[in-house]
């Protein structure tokens, strides 16, 4: 859902990649993604002890087919309306030749990924 606090954070986010492009890193796709949530996470105080470098995710260790696991498809078609679309006003930003995916489909796996952590 885009709320006030999850624009703020994506907003965080880009400025968290923004910093890292100018610092010299070269990274892309999931990797320089990766980065850059550990960053934010470690802002927000919500940093993971567990796997210095990468995040956990409820996706990760569960069903692809969404939160009930009965619903089948990607995760990201079962999320809400309003969560799809905002997703999708950010594409400009994560989506691309240089950006932190290449195609949608990676950013729309990771969204769904990120919606259901919170």
């Amino acid at each position: 859902m885009s709320t006030p606090e999850n624009r703020k954070r994506t907003r965080s986010l880009i400025r968290i990649g923004e910093d890292l492009r100018e610092d010299g890193d070269t990274t892309v796709g999931r990797p320089f993604m990766d980065k850059c949530m550990d960053l934010l996470e470690k802002q927000d105080g919500k940093g993971n002890s567990k796997l210095p470098g990468k995040s956990t995710s409820k996706v990760e260790s569960g069903s692809l087919g969404g939160r009930d696991g009965n619903r089948g498809g990607r995760a990201f078609d079962n999320l809400p309306k309003e969560a799809r679309d905002a997703c999708h006003e950010d594409k400009d930003t994560f989506v691309g030749p240089g950006k932190m995916f290449k195609a949608m489909k990676e950013w729309e796996d990771h969204y769904a990924k990120l919606y259901s952590e919170d």
